[in-house]
């Protein structure tokens, strides 16, 4: 992109609006900070592609503190010490418990058990059919020596001295479908039980992060901070696009990339048309 069409890159910036931006993970290399409002105002055309670099907390009693961490995280950290970014990686313990069934809650269980942990397990609030990741994928993590433990959601992290000892889980049964057309999982009172661990990863989810508060320079973000388009990937402002992940939510890449592809068009459509 920069040899073939002059595409010039400003590495180590984070773009927000007018006031402080929130602390998203993979911050680790912003130098500086560039505002919103002066990059809009001085393009005819902006597109928006910052994706979902917040996880979602489980809410717990013990969550803060050491041993705990996001799957973000945790991969993010390895990935920049194996390209010689940081001097450090992050370290697991012996007994591992990654919390979700999504694609991350896959890789971070999958990186555990490579980087030495003698016992890694993978705990789900649903079953193996519902997993986002799929059973393929769950499958094949089993294969390779990764322990799956289904209907059972976290319910308080052990810690002693501030050193995580053990998770309490509740098992869980399976009801009618919520909104995500799954069946809801209903806890069953009494079940509680507790598993001995030394580390958690948690892989529940992540959230969009836009460089903006919602309705700053007009752009409207949905309830869960989404940025939101029209069918071109044009916002409520007529010179900023977005795309990806920052208007779908976690997505797969090919997704993401699709969304990129059609918000690119409309921008050179509009833009053809003001040369015109």
């Amino acid at each position: 992109l920069r040899d073939k069409f002059n595409v010039v890159f400003k590495t180590n910036t984070k773009v927000f609006g007018n006031h402080e931006p929130p602390k998203d993970e993979g911050d680790h290399f912003i130098k500086n900070t560039v505002n919103l409002k002066d990059i809009v105002e001085q393009s005819d055309a902006v597109l928006i592609t910052t994706g979902t670099w917040q996880s979602r907390r489980l809410k717990i009693p013990g969550e803060n503190g050491p041993s705990v961490m996001s799957a973000v995280e945790y991969l993010y950290e390895i990935r920049a010490w194996e390209k010689g970014l940081l001097d450090h990686h992050p370290h697991v313990g012996d007994r591992v418990i990654v919390i979700g069934g999504g694609l991350s809650a896959v890789d971070a269980a999958l990186e555990a058990l490579e980087q030495g942990a003698k016992e890694v397990i993978l705990a789900y609030r649903r079953t193996k059919k519902q997993a986002p990741a799929g059973i393929y994928e769950i499958n094949s993590l089993i294969r390779k020596g990764v322990k799956w433990m289904e209907l059972v959601s976290p319910v308080e992290i052990v810690r002693k001295n501030e050193k995580v000892k053990g998770i309490k889980l509740q098992k869980m049964k399976l009801g009618e479908p919520d909104e995500s057309g799954r069946p809801r999982p209903i806890p069953i009172p009494g079940s509680e039980f507790v598993l001995e661990v030394d580390t958690v990863i948690e892989a529940v989810g992540e959230i969009a992060t836009p460089p903006l508060v919602n309705d700053f320079l007009g752009i409207k973000l949905d309830r869960k901070n989404r940025i939101i388009v029209d069918e071109h990937y044009r916002t409520t402002n007529p010179k900023v696009w977005a795309a990806g992940d920052v208007v779908t939510g976690p997505s797969f890449i090919g997704n993401a990339v699709k969304t990129g592809l059609y918000a690119a068009k409309s921008i050179h459509i509009h833009l053809s048309n003001k040369l015109l």
